[in-house]
């Protein structure tokens, strides 16, 4: 079986001149990008998400486990619901000299 790769920076046009040229030559067309993007998500975000909770939710919902994804969340939550009580703790002792609004507070 031939197969013909075109290959080049992106934007110039591979996806466009593949679907288009392979009916003529009598070749199938398989655009990588589209198929990255059906079988694991968007390349981007693979691309840039290779550790931490984000990758951990990403790959649980590419497998379809909602307990995974649920457990990543909650913990994101919890991660910003104590750093924001903790900025909150430490922006209230540094500026003492500013009046107390009573946003941002937690009951603390």
């Amino acid at each position: 079986m031939r197969r013909v790769f075109l290959i080049g920076p992106a934007g110039v046009g591979k996806s466009t001149c593949g679907a288009l040229l392979a009916p003529e030559l009598g070749f199938g067309f398989v655009d990588l990008d589209a198929e990255f993007n059906g079988r694991v998500g968007d390349i981007g975000e693979f691309i840039a998400a290779k550790a931490g909770l984000g990758f951990y939710i990403l790959n649980a919902s590419g497998a379809f486990n909602i307990n995974g994804i649920w457990v990543g969340v909650i913990l994101i939550v919890a991660l910003v619901f104590i750093l924001t009580t903790a900025i909150g703790i430490v922006e209230r002792r540094v500026l003492r000299w500013l009046p107390d609004l009573g946003s941002g507070r937690f009951g603390i």
